[in-house]
């Protein structure tokens, strides 16, 4: 049988080679649509999409027309799926973003890339120095913020993420977190999740994987591209490792590389960003503490 993951999501493909791991007799396609739109292959990726009998699919967000097309007409073999995301490790991380003139989503860049940090965000509304923003990397700021208690919200919202996919993914969460920390970042989980969610999403479908074990190192499309930092005084609280030293794509960065960088990128920035900054509640939030 060929099966497709399709999603507006960089986590399409390495979800498909988490599927395709479990089912290596199976012939398994995974599609961003945010490539898809930038390559131009919108009537080769519609043909695969048509010709499979099983399409996990990640609806809403823009979709080459095509495409949707294919999937309204495979909608009775089309099981929904959606992003995993778990903020508890990484509460500070945050997409700040504007929309091109066809609705998608065009992100303001900090030193780190499309990710930007609430307190360093926040703190360049303020008014702050480098050098004092260096020092609201604390446990007091990191209370005041609420990062604290975002543990919480985190497990809230993944029960509400498994519900809609109807799988169980707080049931999966006490042995995620005895592998230590499985996020690189909010939103792109490591693949011992991808592998699970696979596992689950397949069940869903009727289909049994036809392995019991899977080394996650030996999946293809794993997310570790970049990695955010889980900060000390979070990390203890949840029993993992900490450090603040931040992972975009091909190098590393210190904390203060971090904050000059990303204080130099929104000084570039268009007219709008003040506006565009107290637009996010988030980073709004975090600029009234620091003012």
């Amino acid at each position: 049988m060929k099966i497709c993951v399709v999603g507006y999501s960089c986590q399409s493909i390495p979800l498909a080679g988490g599927m395709q791991a479990l089912l290596p007799d199976h012939e398994v396609h995974g599609f961003d649509l945010r490539r898809i739109f930038l390559e131009g292959r919108e009537d080769d990726v519609a043909k695969i999409i048509a010709s499979c009998g099983l399409i996990f699919a990640k609806l809403g967000g823009p979709c080459p027309t095509r495409v949707r097309d294919v999937l309204d007409e495979k909608a009775t073999r089309t099981i929904k799926w959606d992003n995993f995301i778990f903020t508890a490790f990484h509460p500070d991380m945050v997409y700040i973003s504007d929309k091109r003139a066809d609705g998608r989503p065009i992100f303001l860049q900090s030193a780190f890339g499309d990710y930007n940090s609430r307190i360093i965000a926040g703190a360049y509304v303020a008014g702050r120095t480098v050098s004092e923003v260096m020092d609201l990397f604390n446990s007091f700021t990191y209370a005041r913020l609420g990062y604290f208690d975002e543990y919480r919200l985190a497990v809230g919202q993944l029960r509400r993420i498994g519900e809609f996919m109807d799988v169980d993914l707080v049931n999966c969460l006490p042995r995620w977190l005895e592998s230590g920390c499985f996020m690189y970042s909010f939103n792109h989980p490591r693949m011992i999740v991808l592998l699970d969610l696979a596992r689950l999403l397949l069940k869903r479908a009727s289909v049994s994987p036809a392995v019991d074990y899977i080394d996650p190192g030996s999946v293809r499309g794993d997310l570790s591209g970049v990695t955010w930092p889980v900060y000390p005084e979070i990390a203890k609280r949840l029993g993992v490792p900490g450090d603040l030293t931040f992972k975009p794509r091909n190098r590393t960065i210190t904390l203060e590389q971090m904050i000059k960088g990303s204080f130099d990128s929104y000084t570039a920035s268009s007219e709008r960003l003040r506006e565009l900054l107290l637009s996010n509640e988030y980073v709004k939030k975090a600029s009234e503490h620091f003012s």
